[in-house]
């Protein structure tokens, strides 16, 4: 017999496998397979085995987490590690509602009920949005009275919590089929979040009672009302309830009512302005409405990589926070961020054991609320974590980049005009800086970019990258002796810091002024140390010779005591730039730094700083630099 090979995979070598194995049995030693109807057989069988062979190896692919392509496929594998994917999450925004009730009205309260519909809209400023977008109140509010003069009433529904989305419900009679469920609402972009269940025992019977969300089986005996949320194979959100083992069973008669958001995801974020046309205390009344939060933490569906990327993370963690990643990994399913960094107190400068530092960088258009922090600190650490361990939260620190990018390029190799390879290089800075930039725990590294933007063409004969690094302060304006003390923790370059202009009082007289340094040696050591000086604006000349101070080689800045009156050409913050060392390969936010040594409470490590591409317009006035230039050369 012929030796049998099994591991081709190619179409022809198996049908010339089968004709070598045919031909070498006496039967058909002589046999013409090209000439005949054989050869349609060899074709077929060919075919056969090529397409189970490539069936299986598609089957074998959709087994495992790493390598399965169908979202059904990552949905099944997730749910044996216990991993539910994040659903589209609405938009929520807070809101003060005053209403002036007309004269004449009696009533001592005004409701505003969950199905009540708000437009919202963001100011012409904020390019995170556009159009509009619904919102209706996370559930029913009341207002009461908070003055009285003449007969006329004002009202105020305070601490209103607006979801973005519009409210649905659905409607179930339970029978034999599904008192365990599971019970789909019919569309992928539920909020599961929003989701609320209410169960009516029967028809005759109308008492009702609100069944609760479950995320595990923890605490959860056979009489636990209450329902699990799952994500069906198409896509759609399904509701599973318990077997009277875990979790109780629905009886037959039972009518479940379920409300749920549809959303839009995070599309809503940054929506700041909201109106609505109901009547609360009759015609006439006036209403005003004061946003305390503007919309935030929307989100879209988990994409297939996040959930093969996280769900084995989540189940490593086992429902608990031990580990730092364990900390990273319950923040990121449970709660709305871009990043998150984590780092044990016994890894900050100086120690503070017992402590876990947590920093939190916002999804665009979003902000992170002090009651986001609580949030995180008691609903999703404190039921999982370590009793003696505390979270202590940092706000991130942003240093900005300013890349100035030369390409000199052969035009006897290229059909693409200047303006053309303007636009691609542009491209390929702005494509790498949101790629790898932008987020905690991320470096910039010279050589990686400009590797890229080489690639891009054989005419480029060489592309030189000039890079500026600055720190933006927007809370010192109008302030009394504020201490500023940024750390771009790179080796800087002396004699290139300035600052943009600001006016300040010195001796009683407002000066516009602008910060530069000055090294303490001529020539400057880079190892060194500096003076910063403050001149005045169009004179140069120097008004204080010791404003503050600058290490080189550390990139740390001191500035003991700074007052601003007011900021030149419209500007929102004070901006402090400065060129980093040539012998800088990269730019890092994971050196660690402290300041304000002996002061437990406030701890800033470079974990906490964002990389983000400046993308500033030129402000002569302001004294701000554009952002990302591009200059190209022909030779």
């Amino acid at each position: 017999m012929a030796e049998l090979r099994v591991t081709e995979l190619d179409y022809f070598a198996i049908r010339q496998n089968l004709k070598n194995f045919l031909a070498s049995q006496d039967e058909f030693s002589d046999y013409d397979f090209e000439g005949s109807a054989m050869s349609v057989l060899l074709d077929t069988l060919a075919y056969n085995t090529h397409y189970n062979a490539i069936f299986s190896h598609l089957v074998a692919n959709e087994m495992f987490l790493d390598s399965a392509v169908k979202r059904a496929s990552i949905l099944s594998l997730a749910k044996s590690l216990g991993y539910t994917p994040r659903s589209a999450t609405g938009a929520r925004a807070n809101i003060d509602i005053e209403v002036v009730a007309p004269v004449g009205f009696s009533g001592n309260t005004i409701s505003l009920p969950n199905t009540t519909i708000f437009v919202g809209t963001s100011t012409p400023t904020n390019t995170n949005t556009s159009g509009k977008f619904s919102f209706v109140p996370l559930t029913d509010y009341t207002g009461t009275v908070i003055s009285q003069s003449g007969g006329q009433k004002t009202f105020l529904i305070s601490d209103v919590t607006l979801i973005e989305g519009t409210r649905l419900n659905k409607t179930v009679t339970v029978d034999t089929a599904i008192t365990s469920g599971p019970i789909v609402i019919p569309n992928p972009r539920c909020d599961t979040s929003s989701i609320t269940v209410d169960v009516i025992n029967s028809s005759s019977d109308p008492t009702t009672v609100q069944w609760s969300a479950a995320s595990n089986y923890l605490n959860i005996d056979n009489d636990s009302k209450v329902f699990w949320v799952e994500e069906t194979a198409d896509g759609l959100v399904q509701l599973v309830f318990g077997d009277d083992v875990i979790g109780k069973k629905l009886e037959v008669g039972n009518i479940v009512i379920i409300d749920y958001v549809v959303s839009n995801g995070k599309a809503a974020n940054g929506i700041n302005q909201f109106t609505n046309n109901t009547v609360f205390a009759g015609s006439g009344e006036t209403k005003t409405y004061t946003v305390n939060n503007r919309a935030s933490n929307g989100r879209d569906r988990e994409t297939i990589d996040e959930i093969r990327f996280r769900a084995p993370k989540f189940n490593a963690t086992r429902d608990r926070a031990v580990t730092k990643d364990d900390y990273k990994t319950l923040i990121e399913q449970n709660f709305s961020v871009n990043s998150v960094t984590v780092w044990g107190g016994e890894e900050n400068d100086p120690p503070i054991y017992g402590r876990v530092f947590i920093c939190l960088d916002p999804v665009a258009g979003s902000v992170i609320t002090e009651a986001d922090r609580d949030t995180i600190a008691r609903e999703i650490i404190g039921p999982r974590g370590i009793v003696s361990i505390q979270p202590n939260f940092v706000d991130p620190e942003y240093t900005y980049i300013k890349i100035d990018s030369t390409v000199r390029y052969d035009p006897r190799f290229t059909t693409r005009t200047s303006t053309q390879i303007e636009s691609a290089v542009r491209t390929i800075i702005d494509d790498h800086c949101d790629l790898n930039l932008n987020k905690l725990a991320a470096s910039f590294y010279f050589s990686k970019l400009s590797a890229e933007i080489q690639s891009d063409s054989s005419a480029y004969l060489t592309n030189e990258l000039d890079v500026t690094l600055s720190k933006r302060f927007s809370s010192l304006l109008n302030s009394v002796n504020y201490k500023l003390d940024p750390n771009f923790h790179v080796q800087l370059e002396p004699n290139t810091l300035f600052s943009t202009r600001f006016t300040t009082v010195l001796s009683g007289q407002t000066k516009t002024v602008y910060i530069d340094d000055v090294p303490d040696v001529n020539p400057p050591d880079p190892e060194g140390t500096g003076t910063l000086v403050l001149k005045e604006y169009l004179t140069d000349s120097v008004l204080s010779t010791n404003f503050g101070t600058v290490n080189y080689l550390t990139g740390k800045i001191v500035i003991p005591d700074i007052n601003v009156s007011s900021l030149l050409g419209g500007a929102t913050n004070l901006r402090i730039y400065v060129k980093p060392q040539n012998s800088t390969t990269q730019i890092s936010s994971r050196v660690l730094t402290s300041t304000q040594p002996g002061d437990l409470d406030v701890q800033y490590v470079s974990r906490n700083t964002i990389l983000k591409q400046d993308t500033s317009n030129v402000n002569d006035a302001a004294g701000i630099p554009p952002g990302t230039t591009v200059d190209i050369e022909a030779q």
